[in-house]
């Protein structure tokens, strides 16, 4: 029988410019479920995150699928990971995220990430897929979060957006 256990839960009392989790325990998988506040001042463009403290573009690979009224895209990239959002216009507009990070202490391979996430910002609703991956074979000891604004510009988090940190067991 599958296991999930809270491991923390970091919510925003201010604006913050990332959030970091570094105590990870001892768990087959992780999982991230993250809601965020997008607003005109703080838009999110893309909610990114690094591994380790590891932010060298050339070491992250992602495939997404995104798709929002009439239109879809799809592609694959290089660069930091994707997988957590909320866009806003003028009002504030909330955005929702499940990130799973699999077998994140195996130093016997790359560690693999799926996202799943979305918003309902207007005129930009929409949701999307992402799988990525981390080029190196260390134990994931830290995941460092943060909102991108326009290429490497990040412009931080909104009051009240939150994110739990989960450890999944499978017996």
């Amino acid at each position: 029988m599958a296991a999930i256990e809270a491991i923390a839960t970091t919510y925003l009392e201010s604006d913050v410019s990332s959030v970091t989790f570094s105590s990870l325990g001892s768990y087959e998988h992780l999982q991230l479920r993250i809601t965020t506040i997008g607003n005109a001042y703080n838009a999110l463009k893309n909610g990114i995150f690094y591994l380790n403290g590891d932010t060298t573009d050339s070491n992250y690979h992602r495939h997404y699928m995104q798709g929002g009224g009439s239109t879809t895209t799809a592609a694959a990239a290089t660069g930091s990971m994707w997988g957590l959002n909320s866009k806003a216009d003028s009002t504030p507009t909330y955005g929702a995220s499940v990130i799973d990070i699999l077998d994140y202490r195996n130093t016997n391979k790359n560690t693999t990430v799926t996202s799943s996430f979305g918003s309902a910002a207007t005129p930009n609703s929409y949701v999307e897929f992402v799988s990525c991956l981390w080029d190196n074979t260390a134990a994931i000891t830290s995941i460092q979060l943060l909102s991108q604004s326009g290429p490497q510009s990040y412009n931080g988090f909104t009051r009240g957006s939150s994110f739990t940190l989960y450890g999944l067991n499978s017996s």
